[in-house]
């Protein structure tokens, strides 16, 4: 009988704001925010809001942008299936914050 070779286990990397990271041969950026309309703990609101960011996936001399946000944190590169585990700081008031605050934890499988 021969043996199936086992998938190789999902890898989890927090990423600041303009730095990037490797997991499972990419390399990836996060490059932008691109929307931070979470619902403030302090708040009460109608609808949770949604924080989205863009990261650029390279692989070799290959790249990819991709869109990811809190609502939809799956999106497909380069064979790998790359999702927002967790965008931090979540907000506690009302008000902007400098995107440079900001990490981006994704998990690639």
């Amino acid at each position: 009988m021969m043996a199936l070779p086992l998938a190789a286990a999902p890898k989890s990397v927090e990423i600041a704001y303009g730095k990037s990271a490797r997991a499972c041969g990419l390399t990836i950026t996060f490059a932008e925010l691109i929307q931070e309309s979470r619902c403030p703990k302090t708040v009460t609101c109608v609808w949770a809001g949604v924080g989205e960011i863009r990261i650029v996936v390279k692989k070799g001399r290959k790249s990819e942008s991709l869109k990811i946000s809190t609502r939809e944190a799956q999106a497909k590169a380069f064979g790998h299936t790359l999702t927002l585990a967790s965008l931090d700081p979540y907000p506690e008031e009302p008000g902007t914050r400098d995107p440079k605050e900001y990490r981006a934890t994704i998990t690639v499988e």
